[in-house]
């Protein structure tokens, strides 16, 4: 038995090596940036207009209200939202603080310099980084690379294979696009009825999860086997091995196939997924840390036992006319189906902890 740091370290000294590919932006929503994007403008080229309203000179709205009017030199300049401003102008009022009747033009309103207007680059310059490497396109990423002159960036694309029973891991093909992987999820009718991964897997293929075949075991050698015990709850019973992969002629890979065997669990899919192959495949894209985490006090003290990692399922909730905010502890170590399906968040107990007080603050991550 070996632990879940220990584990973690032999599978990134195997960590596989990710194919990447340039695409359009729009193909990119949701992928990690194997390489930087930068601007290939400033934005804006020119001063513009934020609102519709009056261009005028700052200078000479000062001290103006409704009840003391100010009178300008040159008569404020109709624009309307995003139009180059006027030359001799510096901000934008409202079309409400422009009173303007025959022969007369009162300033209602005071206008700070830059006021209603986004200067020369202020959105970004020629050359600053947009995106960095290992960052995730979000949903407004594509529209900004393309006001930015971004025709292409470049995406990794890990492949994530999945042996299970039809129906079992639908979810964790959902879990798996979240981080922009892929995931082939193949059926197989009863345990041991499928073939081996080695005969499944393309070249292409990342990292393989088989659950629940463990007939599968049988055919690998020894001398492959990274571990085949954690001490880690749940999940104690997952092994990994380093297995040769499918020649393909059109890919050129040699690397060994990561595979982790899963007892067929939710609760152990689901752990093998955030505790190993959500980490390793992070490590392997370079990615930054995305899952904001929340922090709230236990209502309940969480026991673990030294030597073991243990998750832990929680539900974010608020004593009735309170409000105050905190975890419900659903489960610890042994996870029941209907603890999985409550929870909203998570976190886990590290093998040197004995777990934490009543009251205690926890950071927990949304499931």
């Amino acid at each position: 038995m070996i632990s879940l740091s220990d584990a973690l370290e032999q599978l990134l000294a195997h960590r596989p090596t990710i194919r990447t590919i340039r695409t359009a932006p729009e193909a990119a929503l949701g992928r990690v940036l194997a390489a930087a994007v930068t601007a290939g403008c400033s934005s804006p080229g020119a001063p513009i207009t934020l609102l519709d309203g009056w261009a005028v000179a700052a200078a000479e709205t000062v001290g103006a209200s409704a009840y003391s009017p100010c009178f300008p030199a040159r008569p404020p300049k109709p624009v309307t939202l995003g139009e180059a401003l006027p030359l001799g102008c510096d901000a934008v009022l409202p079309p409400q603080a422009v009173a303007i009747a025959p022969g007369l033009v009162e300033i209602l309103a005071p206008a700070a310099p830059g006021e209603g207007v986004r200067a020369t680059g202020r959105d970004f310059t020629a050359g600053e980084i947009l995106v960095g490497r290992g960052d995730m396109l979000h949903a407004t990423g594509p529209e900004l690379l393309r006001l930015a002159g971004v025709e292409s960036v470049e995406t990794f694309i890990p492949q994530l294979q999945v042996l299970a029973r039809e129906g079992s891991a639908d979810w964790l093909v959902e879990l798996a696009r979240r981080e922009g992987v892929d995931c082939d999820l193949q059926s197989c009718v009863a345990p041991g009825e499928a073939a081996p991964p080695v005969r499944l897997s393309g070249s292409d293929t990342d990292i393989a999860i088989v659950v629940g075949d463990v007939a599968a075991l049988e055919n690998v050698d020894e001398s492959r086997v990274l571990f085949r015990e954690l001490a880690v709850r749940p999940g104690r019973f997952t092994v990994a091995a380093l297995l040769p992969r499918r020649a393909d002629p059109q890919v050129e890979r040699i690397d060994p196939l990561i595979t982790l065997f899963v007892a067929d669990r939710v609760e152990n899919l689901l752990a093998a997924w955030l505790l190993l192959v959500r980490p390793l495949l992070r490590e392997a894209v370079d990615a930054r840390a995305r899952k904001a985490q929340t922090v709230l006090p236990l209502a309940r003290k969480v026991v673990s036992d030294p030597g073991w990692s243990e998750m832990v399922l929680l539900r974010q909730a608020a004593e009735p006319g309170v409000g105050s905010p905190h975890w419900d502890v659903l489960a610890t170590g042994d996870l029941p189906f209907h603890a999985i399906a409550r929870a909203d968040a998570w976190t886990l107990v590290e093998a040197a902890s004995e777990g934490w007080a009543a009251g205690e603050p926890v950071a927990a991550e949304a499931l």
